[in-house]
């Protein structure tokens, strides 16, 4: 059975102490999920963009995320992700500078993959959204996730999806704006956005 982790707040951190759980394979590849629902209704169409932007440090077994060197002039520090700008700071920057990320389409069951990706802090920005709903706002996810002691190399995101408050579920396709430690465990899975936020670690694959 999956777990189900709701956050109630603009940023949610699992914290849990390192010395009871297995070491992170920062060799293993993984995969990242999105799921867009509202009202408990799958919300197809639009476009979803990740991008890797952060390394995992290890120094004497304590483990953190420092900036990909694509996003190292940025100026986000990534020591504090309660802050709920870094993640939006950091997609703004991926504008201006012209960084590349991977884009996939929203399907029409409402999911978008992201597969065959090394272990970091990603972060996943809504460069176009459904007709009629609002972009979310830019979000971190972290990966591998632990639950419940365990490592998970396959995760799921449900961001909040919003209806435009002008005419509903009727609104046309919106575009972005063009605007320019501690051990591994404290990172375990991070998310920043705005509002009711749903993460869902899947199981490992054997």
């Amino acid at each position: 059975m999956r777990k189900l982790v709701v956050a109630f707040a603009l940023i949610f951190c699992m914290i849990l102490t390192a010395t009871a759980h297995e070491v992170p394979d920062l060799s293993r590849e993984g995969s990242i999920r999105v799921t867009m629902r509202y009202g408990g209704s799958a919300i197809s169409g639009g476009e979803m963009t990740l991008y890797r932007v952060g390394d995992v440090q290890e120094d004497d077994g304590n483990y953190s995320f420092i900036l990909t060197q694509t996003f190292a002039g940025s100026g986000v520090s990534l020591k504090n992700l309660q802050s709920s700008s870094a993640a939006k700071q950091l997609a703004e920057f991926a504008v201006q500078r012209g960084i590349i990320g991977l884009d996939r389409k929203i399907g029409t069951d409402g999911t978008v993959e992201f597969e065959n990706l090394k272990p970091g802090l990603y972060l996943l920005v809504q460069k176009k959204a459904a007709k009629g709903f609002e972009i979310a706002a830019p979000f971190f996810v972290s990966l591998p996730m632990m639950i419940e002691g365990n490592y998970h190399y396959e995760v799921d995101a449900g961001p909040k999806v919003s209806p435009t408050p002008e005419t509903g579920p009727t609104q046309p396709n919106q575009e972005v704006p063009k605007t320019g430690q501690s051990r591994w465990p404290i990172w375990m899975f991070v998310l920043s956005g705005a509002g009711l936020v749903l993460l869902i670690g899947r199981r490992k694959r054997i």
